[in-house]
C-alpha cells in the first residue's frame, strides 16, 4: 500500500529522489519547467509576485503531501479578511 502511494507521488512530481517536496520547492520546479514556458511574461511575473508575497509565506513550509483542504480554506479566509 505505501509503495503504491510512493510510486504515485513520484509520478505526480510530489517526490524527487525519494524526498517529499515542500510547497516552496514545488513552486520552483513549476516556475522553471512549466509556467515560464506556457505563460505570457506579464502573467508569469504577476503569478510569481503573488507566490512570493502571499502564498509562500503561508504555505511554503508545508510538505506538498501534507497540505489539507482545510489549510487552503484557512488561507483563503485570511486573504478575505485582509482584503476586506
Amino acid at each position: 500500500m505505501e509503495l503504491a502511494k510512493f510510486v504515485a507521488d513520484v509520478q505526480n512530481g510530489l517526490v524527487i529522489d525519494g524526498k517529499s517536496l515542500r510547497f516552496s520547492e514545488f513552486t520552483e520546479i513549476w516556475k522553471r519547467d512549466y509556467s515560464s514556458k506556457g505563460l505570457a511574461p506579464s502573467t508569469y511575473k504577476g503569478y510569481c509576485s503573488l507566490l512570493d508575497s502571499r502564498i509562500l509565506p503561508y504555505l511554503g513550509h508545508f510538505y506538498i503531501n501534507k497540505i489539507k483542504p482545510t489549510y487552503i480554506m484557512q488561507f483563503y479566509d485570511l486573504l478575505s479578511r485582509e482584503l476586506g
